[in-house]
């Protein structure tokens, strides 16, 4: 089907801002990062995480400092903490190295869109492993 550069896409109304899941998700990820900025040691956190950063590792450093914040929401609206995404990233690691994985590897994720992609994501980074993701 040929496209018609010049024509103009149709106008779809937005739904409001706050009534769209994903808006949700936005504005507590958008208060957390607000709440880290009022908290005292700020500087030492901000350089933790930037060290982290570096390495894609700051799932851990979120873990300690906020372990019971809201991490990931599932689509189905199942919540999961800092606390518990970091102990199944580790579980994973853990893991994986049991099963002869090294730094390098190639692990492969097929699976909808939902927490299990954040809880191997972590782990893949932070074992040194390397992640595709084939989701949906």
């Amino acid at each position: 089907m040929a496209v018609n550069p010049a024509s103009k896409a149709p106008d779809r109304p937005l739904p409001p801002e706050g009534e769209t899941e994903f808006a949700k998700q936005r504005m507590q990820v958008s208060a957390m990062v607000t709440e880290t900025n009022k908290w005292p040691g700020s500087p030492e956190l901000a350089d933790r995480l930037e060290k982290a950063g570096h390495t894609g590792t700051t799932l851990p450093v979120w873990a300690d400092v906020q372990p019971d914040k809201v991490a990931v929401v599932d689509p189905s609206g199942e919540v999961h903490s800092f606390a518990k995404v970091n102990r199944r990233a580790n579980q994973l690691v853990r893991l994986l190295r049991r099963r002869g994985l090294r730094d390098g590897d190639s692990v492969a994720l097929l699976c909808s869109n939902r927490a299990a992609v954040v809880e191997v994501l972590a782990p893949t980074r932070c074992g040194g492993f390397r992640l595709t993701p084939v989701n949906w």
